[in-house]
């Protein structure tokens, strides 16, 4: 995602951002769904202007959803 988005690469956005905001859904990581959906409008509008922002919104919370699922597995399996 990151990558196509360095490259304004609208339909791959799009299309990554769609794939992320579902999984994220199913996982109930819902800010990290939400601000995966913003960017897959974004693509979708073929409008990456914010792309940067979005990107950098999206990889705080990848990284604190990460470590929320890390930090439950690692409790459940003690």
């Amino acid at each position: 995602l990151r990558e196509a988005s360095t490259r304004r690469d609208a339909k791959a956005v799009f299309e990554l951002a769609h794939g992320l905001k579902s999984r994220s859904g199913v996982l109930g990581a819902t800010r990290l769904a939400a601000l995966s959906k913003e960017l897959e409008l974004a693509g979708r509008r073929e409008d990456l202007s914010g792309a940067d922002a979005q990107m950098a919104q999206i990889q705080e919370e990848f990284l604190r959803v990460s470590t929320c699922f890390r930090t439950e597995l690692t409790r459940r399996s003690a």
